[in-house]
C-alpha cells in the first residue's frame, strides 16, 4: 500500500506587479503566506498524521515546486521566498521524517492560466517578455507531459528523499 500526497501549487502567484520594496503591508504578505506556505505545510502534516508510519505501507510526499524555488524573478518575489520556503520544509521534513520519500518537483514553465496572467502582470519587463517568447515559441510544457514525467520518476524511486528535482533535469 502507498499514499502519495502533492502539495499543490495553490495557485497564487501573488501581486507580481509589484516589485519586492512595493511590499509594505504585512496583512498582504501575512495572507499570501498563509495561504501558499502555511496551509500546504499544515494539510502535509495533518495527512501524515492520519497515515502514521506502518508496516508494508509507503508513504510519499510531492511538493510542487518551481525554479523560481531557487533562482529570483525580479517582481516575483513572494512567489520565489513562498516556494523557497516550501522547497526546505519538504527538505526539513525528509531529514526528520526517515520513512517518508519527499520531493521537491518543478514542473518546467506549463501552458496554464498562470502563465497567460506571468505575460500579461509581471512588472519586470524583462521577464514579461522571456515568457511571452516561451509562449510564442512554443516553449511551454504542456501539463500532462510535466506530470507524466513525474509519475515516472516517482516510479523509478531513485531521487534523494528531500531532493529538488526540475523538468529538465532528467
Amino acid at each position: 500500500q502507498m499514499l502519495v500526497s502533492f502539495s499543490l501549487p495553490s495557485g497564487s502567484l501573488g501581486d507580481i506587479s509589484k516589485f519586492a520594496v512595493d511590499f509594505t503591508e504585512p496583512s498582504e504578505v501575512n495572507s499570501y503566506f498563509a495561504l501558499n506556505f502555511t496551509s500546504p505545510t499544515c494539510l502535509t502534516a495533518s495527512l501524515l498524521k492520519a497515515f502514521p508510519k506502518r508496516e508494508n505501507f509507503h508513504r510519499t510526499v510531492v511538493n510542487i515546486s518551481s525554479l523560481c524555488a531557487r533562482q529570483p524573478f525580479k517582481s516575483w518575489s513572494l512567489y520565489c521566498a513562498a516556494k523557497a520556503a516550501r522547497d526546505m520544509m519538504f527538505r526539513v521534513l525528509a531529514a526528520e521524517e526517515l520513512d517518508v520519500r519527499v520531493l521537491n518537483y518543478a514542473p518546467g514553465p506549463l501552458d496554464t492560466d498562470m502563465q497567460k496572467a506571468a505575460r500579461s502582470e509581471t512588472a519586470d519587463q524583462e521577464l514579461r517578455q522571456t515568457f511571452t517568447d516561451l509562449h510564442r515559441d512554443g516553449q511551454l510544457i504542456d501539463c500532462h507531459e510535466s506530470a507524466r514525467k513525474l509519475v515516472n520518476i516517482l516510479a523509478r524511486d531513485e531521487f534523494q528523499s528531500g531532493a529538488h528535482i526540475d523538468y529538465y533535469d532528467q
